[in-house]
């Protein structure tokens, strides 16, 4: 299913959201309203719902996450995260946890993203097997939801321990990829460039050339690829200054809208974590660490606030 092309929302890992409390958690979500803001993207890890191998299920900071962005308008995009910390990669449990998640939530979660950046962590092989058995798992509950491959890290080539976007997309579609997603997951990571820069690193390159390019060779141009993460640092290694980072998430959103084939972009993240100002991971905020407001706060606010078009 196609939704609106360069739509905004917003990819915040689950601690965020909820380790602050459900005060703090409310009053974010409600900022994201504010911000008109469509989406979040989050956690849903396996180890956490399920703490011990052959254990049950605790949904409880779950439900207290979904509740909230119900409450505050936003639809929730699941990232199932696999590889829990009591075993390695299963993919009959994987499956299991996909579909009790699926049956759990209903009508409240309806859009599953299987896993993150895959391609840095495991082979193609590894990563099918369990892309397979929870589509399947999934589809078995609710045949409309969308599930969305696991967002791959915009890595340029293969090297280094880690498996190139590009090469890892052909062998998924080479292990039968179009018939267990809805939906290809691209983390488009263009800093310090432009979206619209031709370097050949640019995450956003790669997207419209190598990946785009491998799903029309393979007969899958009908699908469109999810941002599930994008954004910029402005401090840390290779950092760009505030009006930078306002400037590339209005060059994204501008080129999505060109091509009915990119689909929403979730931005990373809502807010700084602060700290040493030397680790790129802590300043992708569009808010400060103290809640000041970056300069592409009130540039997400005017995107967003308008992106309803059909």
């Amino acid at each position: 299913m196609a939704e609106i092309s360069g739509q905004l929302g917003f990819s915040t890992p689950l601690g965020e959201l909820v380790n602050p409390g459900a005060s703090a958690m409310n009053a974010e979500m409600s900022d994201y309203q504010n911000l008109g803001a469509n989406w979040i993207r989050t956690n849903f890890w396996w180890d956490t719902v399920q703490p011990n191998r052959n254990g049950g299920y605790d949904w409880s900071e779950l439900d207290r996450m979904v509740s909230a962005a119900k409450e505050h308008g936003l639809k929730v995009v699941a990232e199932l995260s696999f590889s829990p910390r009591w075993g390695g990669i299963d993919a009959d449990g994987y499956a299991k946890f996909a579909k009790a998640a699926a049956e759990h939530f209903g009508d409240s979660v309806n859009y599953w993203e299987l896993g993150n950046e895959p391609n840095l962590k495991m082979s193609v092989s590894d990563y099918m097997s369990l892309q397979k058995a929870a589509y399947s798992a999934i589809k078995s509950v609710s045949s409309g939801d969308t599930v969305i491959s696991g967002g791959l890290s915009p890595a340029p080539e293969t090297a280094n321990g880690h498996i190139g976007a590009v090469d890892f997309l052909k062998g998924m579609y080479a292990q039968g990829a179009a018939n267990s997603m809805d939906a290809v997951g691209f983390h488009a990571y263009t800093w310090p460039e432009m979206p619209s820069s031709s370097n050949s690193w640019n995450g956003w390159q790669i997207m419209e050339d190598g990946i785009r390019g491998t799903m029309v060779a393979n007969g899958d141009g009908g699908t469109q690829v999810w941002v599930t993460e994008f954004g910029s640092p402005t401090k840390g290694y290779n950092s760009v200054s505030q009006d930078q980072q306002a400037q590339a998430l209005r060059e994204a959103v501008d080129l999505a809208h060109q091509e009915s084939w990119v689909g929403p972009i979730m931005y990373y993240s809502y807010q700084d974590r602060g700290g040493n100002s030397g680790d790129s991971e802590n300043w992708f905020g569009l808010v400060g660490p103290n809640g000041e407001h970056k300069a592409a706060y009130d540039t997400y606010k005017a995107i967003a606030t308008h992106d309803d078009w059909a």
